[in-house]
């Protein structure tokens, strides 16, 4: 009664306004003769495959809600890219070092290289990774050989801190251009034998330094 009193059958509508109080059954005994002599009412039937058919659409529409309808639990942009990115093999780093860490120590770029291989390959087998040392943002990129293993750096990594900087992490959407001193590859477009390569020359300069 407390519940249900006055309130709208069909939500929005006015008109479906219910009444509800404690049932009287005192009237019965007087009318008891005469609703034996009444024709018995035909009681009303209900479509069972109708009902179900109602109940199937409704249940349909429930799992389209989303923000175009302005109804129902809303689909952000962030939800959307995290679903088209759920098969990347390539997580971004950033805050990992600044620009002016790099110029006071050469050799930061190779231990930081190793560093984020060794902790990543705890998650699984790491493919390439690359440290961007013309972005101020300090990014890097961790290549995977599965997606799985991809998602679990994002979780690992992301709001971590490092050298007292926090970290983020997220998925490669396929769309950042990050530079480097190397002409500014893309993140899918370097290869392990360039990045050995490079690597190697950078470690010859080190050596010879000086010289």
């Amino acid at each position: 009664m407390n519940i249900l009193d006055d309130a709208e059958l069909r939500i929005g509508d006015a008109s479906t306004r219910m009444s509800v109080q404690k049932a009287d059954f005192s009237h019965k005994h007087e009318e008891g003769a005469k609703e034996t002599d009444a024709a018995p009412k035909m009681r009303k039937t209900v479509d069972k495959k109708k009902v179900t058919k109602r109940i199937g659409k409704m249940q349909k529409k429930l799992g389209e809600w989303d923000d175009e309808d302005g109804f129902g639990p809303s689909i952000t942009e962030e939800d959307k890219t995290r679903a088209a990115n759920r098969t990347s093999r390539v997580v971004v780093l950033k805050h990992m070092f600044t620009l002016e860490e790099l110029e006071e120590d050469a050799s930061l770029l190779l231990d930081l290289k190793e560093d984020v291989r060794e902790e990543c390959s705890t998650l699984g087998e790491v493919t390439n990774v690359v440290l961007y040392d013309k972005e101020s943002d300090g990014i890097m990129s961790v290549k995977f050989r599965d997606p799985l293993s991809a998602q679990a750096c994002v979780l690992k990594m992301n709001g971590r801190y490092f050298a007292g900087r926090r970290i983020e992490a997220f998925l490669y959407a396929g769309k950042q251009r990050f530079k480097r001193s190397s002409a500014g590859e893309e993140v899918e477009g370097e290869g392990d034998e360039s990045e050995k390569k490079r690597l190697d020359d950078f470690a010859n300069w080190l050596m010879t330094e000086g010289d």
